[in-house]
């Protein structure tokens, strides 16, 4: 799922290229590190249960942001502005699949890797938005 959602939405986001010498490389809107740690990061950490069942995560582009919702807020004592600092995992096998199958690396390092692309890529960084019954971010990314 995250393999495609990654391909799906970096098919779909503008391009600009840059010739470098014989070779032309291709700069994205985002940089693809950043959007898949959102994505990564929606699934291993949304809330599975049953009171929010038939909840999706949801992926929306927009002119100036590209952002990624998931059900459920922040967990333990993660807060927006200890997000950087801190971790609390809601879904323990989960994560620990992901990290087995290498869709997800080292646990707390997704958002200083979300934080490190946008830098390198000129871009703002990322905002977050927390509320009791979803949470956009690690994965709204705002350029």
């Amino acid at each position: 799922m995250v393999d495609e959602a990654e391909t799906y939405i970096m098919s779909a986001m503008q391009k600009s290229y840059l010739i470098d010498g014989r070779f032309r490389r291709d700069i994205t809107e985002y940089p693809r590190e950043s959007l898949r740690e959102s994505i990564a990061n929606a699934v291993a950490h949304r809330d599975y249960s049953p009171h929010v069942r038939g909840s999706y995560i949801q992926i929306h582009m927009f002119a100036d942001r590209l952002e990624v919702s998931s059900p459920g807020g922040l967990f333990g004592n993660v807060t927006v502005d200890n997000l950087e600092d801190e971790q609390s995992t809601r879904n323990t096998r989960l994560m620990r699949i992901m990290e087995d199958i290498q869709v997800m690396e080292n646990r707390g390092s997704g958002i200083s890797a979300m934080l490190h692309a946008m830098g390198e890529a000129n871009l703002e960084p990322p905002r977050f938005d927390d509320r009791r019954a979803s949470f956009k971010g690690p994965s709204t990314i705002i350029p």
